[in-house]
């Protein structure tokens, strides 16, 4: 598994036991290493409104902007967590796939009980 500058592993879905050696290489070089790298895609992938992103992480804006910016001191392991869980649910196929699959059992099920 690839590290970034700092030593941290690439976040990876625990579910790529089944794809190939290429598909995993390239799943992973996809996904943002480190706090700052997530951070930021994650900024982007909210249209760069801090609020918001802090509201989904439950945080507040200013760590958000910090985090983004480089912050010196390395974020809280549950906040470590959230940004690596997030991340890999814009990122990975099987973890995309699925949620689709979810809405749409939702959206059949919501169908189904309105007459």
């Amino acid at each position: 598994m690839k590290r970034n500058d700092d030593g941290e592993q690439a976040p990876v879905c625990e579910s790529h036991e089944g794809f190939t050696p290429a598909e995993r290489e390239a799943c992973a070089r996809s996904m943002p290493r480190g706090v700052q790298a997530q951070m930021t895609f994650l900024l982007m992938q909210y249209q760069g409104d801090p609020r918001v992103l802090a509201a989904v992480l439950d945080v507040h804006r200013r760590t958000v902007e910090r985090h983004a910016r480089g912050s010196v001191l390395p974020p809280r392991r549950a906040l470590r967590e959230r940004l690596r869980a997030m991340t890999l649910d814009l990122l990975c196929p099987i973890r995309v796939a699925a949620a689709a699959e979810r809405d749409a059992r939702r959206g059949r099920r919501r169908a189904e009980r309105e007459p």
